[in-house]
């Protein structure tokens, strides 16, 4: 006869540990609460051990606390403080400014002011009400100032002082220094010019078939000679005649020999009076002539 069946001791066996196991158990998690803190009975939507299963959304709030619950910022964090940003990106740097519309495209605003996102601005929007004209994209001057008056000469300098604008020199340079000049040679084609040695020097690209002008001066009795020169070597009959209604006339004609392109002293004068500069240019000739003068 056994003592002992082997099927009804791996019973009792079994029973025994279910039975342990839900007394552990209970002594653990009673309604729904743990009073054990190294007991977890469940975890939460927030994954916290033993949670009240809130759920969790970009401004949903978690148990993240066992003395109380805290909010959850947008990344999920509990007690986080990341938020959405004007474009709904959490942690994102776009902001609401207040924008106005630049119709004419020159970055200057104008009229009435809306409030846009600045990731969200539309076209033609910008950051100020600067535009006085919004339909004239060149109406700014030369220092960016709009409807301003301020102006580039001709050295580049800009501003709304006419006084201090570049001139050219003897040589025709702009704010150039060349202030008295001997040699026809430095002149710019197309230009005459009376030396302060009673020379008309020239500078020509074209043929100088005949040519005309008037001296204007002060002093003496207005007459002269003139003679020497590109003009009187080539055989040009060169008369200078005081007209009351002019001035004293200088003109020159060809005798079949023509002066060629090219630069140096037109004619020479000997004048009783003081010779100030020339005007009335008349040249037959392809190019139209200028009068340089350095001291006016």
């Amino acid at each position: 006869m056994k003592l002992f069946n082997s099927t009804l001791i791996n019973k009792i066996t079994q029973f025994i540990i279910v039975f342990f196991s839900i007394i552990l158990f209970s002594f653990s998690c009673i309604d729904g609460k743990c009073i054990e803190s190294t007991a977890c009975c469940w975890y939460d939507s927030c994954g916290k051990c033993n949670g009240d299963n809130l759920n969790i959304n970009n401004y949903g709030r978690c148990d993240c606390e066992i003395d109380g619950d805290v909010y959850a910022d947008c990344s999920g964090e509990c007690g986080g403080n990341k938020s959405l940003d004007c474009n709904y990106e959490c942690n994102g740097d776009a902001v609401i400014q207040t924008y106005w519309i630049d119709n004419d495209g020159d970055g200057l605003g104008y009229g009435t002011n809306m409030e846009y996102c600045s990731a969200l601005v539309p076209n033609n929007w910008v950051l100020n009400d600067d535009d006085v004209d919004d339909n004239c994209p060149s109406c700014s001057d030369c220092l960016g100032i709009p409807n301003g008056d301020a102006q580039l000469d001709m050295c580049g300098t800009c501003d709304s002082d006419s006084s201090n604008d570049c001139v050219q020199d003897c040589v025709g340079v702009w704010g150039g220094t060349t202030n008295y000049i001997d040699n026809g040679c430095n002149l710019p084609s197309g230009v005459i010019y009376l030396s302060n040695d009673g020379k008309i020097l020239y500078n020509s690209s074209m043929k100088i078939y005949n040519f005309e002008f008037i001296i204007h001066g002060t002093g003496g009795t207005f007459s002269g000679t003139m003679n020497g020169g590109d003009a009187g070597e080539l055989g040009y009959i060169v008369n200078g005649i005081f007209e009351n209604d002019r001035g004293f006339v200088v003109s020159g004609y060809n005798t079949g020999n023509l002066i060629e392109p090219g630069c140096g002293v037109l004619t020479e004068m000997d004048l009783n009076f003081s010779a100030l500069y020339l005007s009335d240019l008349l040249f037959d000739s392809l190019l139209i002539f200028e009068y340089y003068n350095c001291n006016n």
